[in-house]
């Protein structure tokens, strides 16, 4: 992820019907793309350039989701929905190509291609692959800024994996030649795609991937109203604000040029009874872009057989590429030899951002949130669910505080457990006695029998306790342990003997279930009582 404060891109348009080229350079349409009062902040918290990404995330799903109201394309006229469909696709191109021109170079030169070896692949993209009817750059605009960047490479373009972003696990595991030469081959298809359309209106060629997807196009949307994308430091609140110089292209017939804010706002058509540019544009998006597809039919030959070889897989490979060279952040799967070890860098991405927000979470974690919340021991009630069936006996302790804990799975909590060993015939006599004394209603003899049990686990409790530096039960604990016990050894089936046939293994395990912040303050007390302790020796 690597932002410059100074951007260089292609030389200005001056000519371009006629190929003129003077050594000066263009305005960067990304350049701008985060606000300046951040861009010292992202070179020291990678989270607020994270968070600028998410921002447009969230905004290409709002996108999305606008596509549910199924608004209809009205225009006023044919021409002047041309004019508005072209001019989208216009500037979508002119932006593509000016950062995949700066992009090639940038990753020849790290490759260490020579000079006659790039030339080569330049001059093969602007002969085989780009439109003869282009017009928003010339062919030999192009061509000069291919070698331009290959002469002065502008290395800032390069997405870059940013520890703290991705798991540093991963990071170590990086081969940045392979990474590259990925790279360097998306981008040269990113360049193909861009550089095939020839401003036909119906004809997209390889533009359809791009098209549909949702965040690029928020990003292209954001560039033709003068907007870019934040994301409130505190609240997490994604919201638009202004932003200067933006990209906009307008096309008049065949003729797509860069143009300023004020004929852009003057000529750009709008459809009937539009409510601004936007609710425009984003059903635009919805019922043509989202909707196109790539052709077979009436192309040339060598975008024929490219559309033919065309994977889904390799089709989003690509994408995701462009994406990541507008946004500077490393598409992940570039990073992956291969698919399970992508799955594994997914699994291991979730469990690292969680880990990072639980430490931080549990550094914050105040005094005062100790006596707000308590901490809650409860003996979980599972008659209904083990009813000690194929040696299956457990009690489960869950620890809590707060709502946080409360809502955590099992298999989100952090556990121990111990065994409970007893005689075969001990609870065969438990069992009888304790269901005589509960049928008879003998309150006498079932309170004496709960005491017997009681004490027995009590006495096993007690040799578990030099397993733990601080004591995590208590008695009260125990006696719901021990009621717990007593009401699955109530559920069992009247059987004679049932213990001595099916009760195998003589252990019944006691699991101790521990929330985060629970387990937190169990550490803070007995970091408090270690101290205590030492200040009395």
């Amino acid at each position: 992820m690597i932002v410059s404060t100074t951007c260089y891109s292609l030389i200005p348009l001056d000519g371009v019907i006629l190929g003129k080229v003077r050594e000066s350079y263009q305005y960067d349409p990304v350049k701008d793309l985060f606000s300046s009062s951040l861009e010292k902040e992202k070179r020291i918290y990678p989270d607020e350039f994270l968070k600028q990404y998410i921002g447009l995330h969230y905004q290409g799903l709002k996108l999305k989701r606008s596509c549910n109201r199924k608004l209809p394309v009205r225009y006023g006229s044919t021409k002047d929905e041309y004019q508005a469909r072209r001019s989208v696709i216009a500037t979508l191109q002119y932006i593509g190509l000016d950062r995949t021109v700066k992009a090639i170079g940038a990753f020849s030169r790290r490759l260490g291609l020579n000079k006659e070896e790039y030339s080569n692949l330049s001059h093969n993209l602007m002969t085989n692959y780009c439109s003869q009817n282009i017009s928003i750059y010339s062919h030999r605009l192009l061509q000069d800024n291919l070698s331009f960047y290959y002469t002065k490479p502008d290395f800032s373009v390069i997405p870059s994996f940013i520890d703290g972003v991705y798991p540093a696990k991963y990071l170590a595991k990086v081969k940045e030649d392979l990474f590259l030469k990925r790279s360097l081959k998306l981008t040269i298809q990113n360049f193909k795609a861009f550089c095939s359309w020839g401003q036909d209106n119906e004809e997209k060629r390889m533009l359809p991937p791009y098209l549909r997807h949702e965040f690029i196009m928020s990003f292209i949307y954001n560039e033709l109203q003068n907007k870019r994308v934040l994301v409130d430091k505190e609240s997490t609140q994604v919201y638009l604000t202004h932003k200067d110089n933006t990209v906009k292209v307008l096309c008049e017939y065949q003729i797509c040029r860069r143009t300023q804010d004020e004929e852009f706002e003057k000529k750009f058509p709008q459809m009937v009874g539009s409510i601004n540019v936007r609710s425009d544009l984003e059903i635009l998006y919805c019922e043509d872009f989202l909707l196109s597809n790539l052709q077979f039919q009436n192309q040339p030959e060598v975008i024929l057989k490219w559309v033919k070889h065309q994977e889904d897989l390799y089709t989003y490979l690509e994408v995701g590429n462009f994406y990541s060279l507008l946004t500077g952040i490393a598409d992940p799967m570039l990073m992956a030899e291969n698919m399970e070890d992508f799955n594994s860098l997914l699994q291991e991405g979730v469990n690292n951002r969680f880990n990072q927000w639980a430490k931080t979470e549990g550094d914050k974690f105040s005094k005062e949130i100790l006596f707000e919340e308590p901490l809650m021991v409860e003996v979980a009630n599972l008659e209904e669910k083990y009813r000690w069936k194929n040696d299956d006996h457990r009690v489960q302790i869950n620890y809590t505080l707060g709502n946080f804990d409360l809502t955590l799975d099992q298999t989100d909590k952090i556990s121990a457990s111990f065994n409970l060993a007893f005689n075969q015939k001990y609870l065969d006599f438990i069992k009888r006695s304790y269901f005589f004394a509960f049928s008879t209603e003998e309150n006498e003899d079932e309170n004496h029998i709960r005491e017997l049990f009681y004490q027995e686990v009590k006495k096993q409790f007690a040799t578990k306790e030099k397993y733990f530096k601080y004591k995590v039960w208590n008695d009260d604990v125990i006696r719901d342990v021990s009621e717990e016990i007593l009401r699955q050894i109530a559920s069992v089936p009247q059987k004679k003997n049932y213990f001595l046939e099916r009760y195998k293994n003589n252990l019944i395990k006691v699991e101790l279930n521990f929330g985060l912040f629970a387990l937190k303050y169990m550490y803070r007390k007995f970091n408090v009582y270690t101290l205590n302790k030492a200040s009395l020796e």
